[in-house]
Parts: C-alpha cells; sequence; structure tokens
C-alpha cells in the first residue's frame, strides 16, 4: 500500500475530510491531495505529524514492511506499543496511571513474555 493510500484509508476510518488534515499540517487542501495521490513526496516533519495525529509510527506511514502483520481482529495500522508507554501517563481500563522507569520497565517485561507466547502458539500451528 502507497503512502498515499495509507493517508487516504487513515482519513476515511476517522471521517475526516482532506481540508481537515490540511489545516493539521498547515498545508493547503491542494497539497494534501498530492500526498494522498502520491503526487508528491511527504517530508519527515509532515509524517511525524500524521503519524502522532493517528496515533501510528513513521515506520507504518512511510515503509511497506508492515503490510504483512498480522492482525488482532480488526483493520487498524499497527501500533508501537513502546512509543506509547513511553508516556508519563497512560490510561487502562479508564484509569490514569503515572509511569516511573520502574513501571515502564515492568510493562515492557510483561508485553515481552505476553508476545513470546503468542510467537510459540503461532509457530505451533
Amino acid at each position: 500500500m502507497s503512502i498515499g493510500e495509507k493517508l487516504r484509508q487513515l482519513r476515511s476510518d476517522k471521517n475526516l475530510t482532506q481540508k481537515n488534515l490540511a489545516d493539521i499540517l498547515h498545508i493547503t487542501r491542494t497539497t494534501y491531495v498530492k500526498y494522498e495521490t502520491d503526487s508528491i513526496k511527504l517530508s519527515f516533519e509532515k509524517a511525524s505529524k500524521l503519524a502522532d495525529f493517528f496515533n501510528i509510527t513513521t515506520d507504518y506511514l512511510l515503509e511497506n514492511k508492515h503490510e504483512t502483520v498480522l492482525t488482532l481482529g480488526n483493520d487498524r495500522p499497527p501500533v508501537d506499543l513502546i512509543n506509547l508507554i513511553d508516556h508519563t501517563e497512560i490510561v487502562f481500563d479508564g484509569i490514569t496511571y503515572k509511569l516511573n522507569n520502574s513501571s515502564r520497565k515492568k510493562i515492557i517485561d510483561s508485553l515481552k513474555d505476553v508476545f513470546l507466547s503468542i510467537q510459540k502458539q503461532n509457530a505451533a500451528q
């Protein structure tokens, strides 16, 4: 999937107009349309703004390497959990938690265990 196709899909999923995203990027709608049609290349600065807005990684937006990623029952783009956990505060099950380095490490270690278990299950099938 091209960058433009990803942008179009992400925009559509959030029911946004091209003008909405152009305003977020501080560009004209015409310029934004060129991004969606792959007529011009997206700068890293604009890609970073869009990634933050859509809560995705710039890797997902700019590269094709995630095209074969298996999803867990939905069609949302992959999310980098490490980047999410890097925030000072996390909301989980409606409760806001302030994270320090120790709690971040515990969460990451737990997630590693979970994903290792998933890999083993997938390999056994």
